[in-house]
């Protein structure tokens, strides 16, 4: 139970306000981190996956690449030159 109410009720509640699953919203947020972090760290691929809590980094950089259309060392590689040509 969670806040004194069901699972499911919950999940409903919290779609109706969030308009996504709690599934879909927590995928959201990881790869919303994922993406942070990409940029901002040398942190290996494999590290921000399990920090992620994903403990394949061959599944995170599938579902990755599934909301970004690039691969986490593609996004990378991207990122870090726009960030380096804006200086």
């Amino acid at each position: 139970r969670v806040a004194c109410m069901s699972q499911s009720r919950f999940s409903h509640l919290f779609k109706k306000q969030k308009e996504v699953s709690v599934r879909q919203w927590i995928e959201d947020q990881r790869i919303a981190l994922a993406r942070q972090l990409l940029i901002t760290s040398d942190l290996a691929i494999n590290q921000i996956a399990q920090y992620l809590g994903y403990q394949d980094a061959l599944y995170f950089s599938r579902i990755f690449k599934k909301y970004t259309g690039l691969s986490p060392r593609e996004y990378r590689k991207i990122k870090q030159f726009d960030l380096g040509s804006r200086e």
